[in-house]
């Protein structure tokens, strides 16, 4: 009966696994079939280590391609006096979309000034979403490419295997909506980058203000406009200007467009994804596959959150983005430093400052000429810049972890718990308010990241203690505001006295080396050190069944633990 129960499910498959060649090593010549069979099997154990290792692998690759960068930025601007060391910085500081630079980056040349903006893409938070979805649906094809073989053999080989269960129409759905997730994600990338450098190409051509402005820093305006999308869109802060966005702070049209890349491609982007995919799913040809999609967000993607959280993520931003604006405008309006602009330039400025101080890095005005409560009330907003987005995606994965299984007529979950071991620290709690868990994540969340800060900080202080005796300019207030910033991955700075780079250019290397540490460090903070559940590479079948054999050993502990207490 079981048999022939598989049989009935595989045959539903055949549509979605028409486009699986099953039998391509079977064409093969028989001394390569082998080796094909062979390379199947490494590639699908790959995906199980892959998923299963997540971030060491995700903190390898950065490591990786920050040391390859600062190869080829050696290679590059080394004529130029440019040591080892600051390419490192500069490197890890592009990967990792802080934007802190140890020397003068607008001075780097084209080719140096391309390569970083390669290492901004290379590191993109949303193109860093691409691979588990890719792993994911290569799973699925070969737990297809296996079904059909299985479908086969059950009629040519009595002892094929039939205890192992065909994938269900869950898994063809869930498969489907992947592939959407896929293309919605590189769509939305692109086409933004696209329309936004178009838009500001065109304005930088046509613009008298924008093209004296291009003259007097002897920079191409496209080229401008290329690398100032990928790096505000890519929240890294980078510019090919000494001073920023600071020129730009009497024109609102650049800014405002900035602030659109700043927030399309960083702190607002699980809601302008959630968005796009219900777009999508007015025209779609596979509406099944998108209405999943959104009922299903968290089991899909990281960063794809559901229709309650991520309204409740945008009031939050909101909240906070009006409160750095009062702010601003309360303390710093009448300052010296922004009197030569008009009202409304003020409030503009406000507005991006306010912005840009999250994750980007980007200013419009002399940092350090800020009122002190201000630079206070940066640092605790470039502390906690990552957190509305990390904490909705703890609490997402906790409520899909927690949650009851609802079993349909198909035998398959609809919402599957995954038992891992973050689920399981958090098991104790689970049956909590949901603010109650967001409260307890929090709480881990400031422990950890303390830790990290204040150690930073401590070593930084030591190497740069006979320094800050001495120069006002290098004190530890100085120091606190650039670790804050390298650990958010923000890349503000309040820079040093009649020089271009961050305070960092002016540490001692092994400070420097600290900072590079803590870059890396800050760039995986939001990232789930355990398997997310939308992050392993298995289908919704393998998921009900490990969750049901789970579930069966808890009851019978359970059971057992209360026999005990009867017992005594």
């Amino acid at each position: 009966r079981r048999v022939h129960g598989g049989i009935a499910l595989v045959r539903k498959m055949n549509e979605v696994i028409q486009d699986v060649d099953v039998d391509w090593t079977v064409r093969l010549p028989p001394c390569c079939a082998s080796v094909a069979m062979k390379l199947e099997k490494w590639i699908a154990k790959s995906l199980v280590y892959i998923s299963t290792n997540y971030f060491r692998l995700h903190f390898a690759y950065f490591t990786s391609v920050a040391l390859a960068g600062s190869i080829v930025l050696l290679a590059s601007e080394g004529y130029r006096g440019v040591g080892y060391a600051d390419s490192l910085f500069t490197s890890v500081s592009a990967v990792t979309a802080t934007g802190l630079s140890a020397i003068d980056f607008s001075a780097f040349t084209t080719f140096g000034q391309f390569v970083v903006m390669v290492l901004m893409i290379i590191g993109s938070p949303i193109l860093m979403l691409v691979p588990p979805i890719v792993i994911r649906r290569l799973h699925y094809r070969q737990t297809f490419l296996n079904a059909r073989r299985r479908r086969h053999n059950l009629f040519t080989d009595s002892n094929s295997d039939s205890d192992i269960l065909p994938p269900s129409e869950k898994d063809e759905l869930e498969y489907r909506a992947l592939g959407q997730l896929l293309w919605c994600v590189l769509f939305y990338y692109f086409f933004y980058l696209l329309v936004a450098f178009l838009v500001l190409g065109i304005y930088v051509s046509t613009s008298s203000y924008a093209s004296d402005m291009m003259n007097k820093n002897g920079v191409n305006g496209w080229w401008f406009s290329l690398f100032h999308t990928v790096s505000a869109f890519n929240n890294v802060g980078f510019t090919l200007f000494s001073d920023s966005m600071v020129q730009w702070s009497s024109d609102c049209f650049v800014l405002v467009l900035s602030m659109l890349l700043i927030v399309g491609g960083n702190t607002a982007f699980p809601i302008f994804l959630r968005f796009l995919i219900s777009l999508l799913s007015k025209v779609s040809t596979d509406p099944a596959a998108t209405r999943y999609l959104l009922e299903h967000s968290r089991t899909c993607c990281t960063h794809l959150f559901p229709h309650r959280q991520t309204r409740t993520l945008g009031i939050i931003l909101v909240t906070i983005l009006m409160i750095q604006i009062v702010a601003f405008l309360s303390l710093d309006f009448y300052e010296p430093y922004i009197d030569g602009l008009s009202v409304f330039d003020k409030v503009v400025v406000a507005i991006f400052q306010s912005v840009s101080t999250r994750t980007a890095g980007l200013n419009a005005v002399d940092m350090a000429k800020l009122n002190e409560a201000m630079l206070v009330l940066f640092i605790v907003f470039m502390y906690v810049s990552s957190y509305p987005a990390v904490l909705t995606m703890k609490q997402t994965a906790t409520l899909n972890a927690s949650s009851k299984t609802h079993t349909t007529e198909n035998g398959v979950s609809s919402n599957v718990p995954v038992e891992t071991e973050e689920t399981r620290l958090i098991g104790a709690v689970a049956d909590l308010p949901a603010y109650q868990q967001v409260k307890l994540f929090f709480q881990r969340l400031l422990y950890r990241d303390m830790i990290w800060i204040f150690s930073t900080l401590f070593v930084i202080t030591a190497v740069e203690n006979k320094r800050a005796r001495t120069d006002r300019n290098f004190g530890t207030f100085y120091i606190f505001f650039e670790v804050v910033s390298a650990y958010g991955t923000v890349g503000l700075t309040l820079g040093y006295p009649n020089t271009v780079p961050a305070l960092s250019g002016q540490f001692h290397i092994l400070s420097r080396m600290v900072m590079i540490l803590l870059m890396l460090t800050g760039r995986h903070r939001g990232l789930p050190h355990v398997l997310d559940i939308a992050l392993q590479a298995d289908t919704a079948t393998e998921r009900l069944i490990r969750y049901n054999t789970v579930h069966r050993l808890d009851s019978r502990i359970h059971n057992d633990q209360q026999q005990q207490q009867q017992q005594q």
